[in-house]
């Protein structure tokens, strides 16, 4: 009896710490539909390539303020770059 007693403690014990450890968990940095990096849970750390889409979205969208600004109608143009990318305005469905 006391042999399935501590059976059962090491196989609640595996199971809780696989639970715990399991790597890949909520706490992570998942694509959405668009490609763009979201949170997913509350991740300790924010990797490299995460921080980076996020200064070049922020600068793809100051570009844009920065032509809406000026009152420009927008058909299908090049409003700058943001390090090695292209910031177009694209109309759906092209022309």
């Amino acid at each position: 009896m006391k042999k399935l007693y501590w059976i059962l403690i090491t196989v609640l014990i595996l199971v809780i710490g696989v639970a715990v450890f399991r790597p890949g968990g909520e706490d992570s940095w998942i694509k959405d539909d668009k490609g763009v990096w979201v949170k997913h849970g509350v991740p300790a750390e924010t990797p490299d390539y995460v921080l980076e889409q996020q200064e070049i979205i922020e600068c793809a969208l100051q570009l844009y303020q920065q032509v809406k600004n000026q009152e420009i109608d927008f058909v299908s143009q090049c409003l700058g770059t943001c390090e090695d990318y292209a910031v177009d305005v694209v109309h759906v469905p092209r022309r």
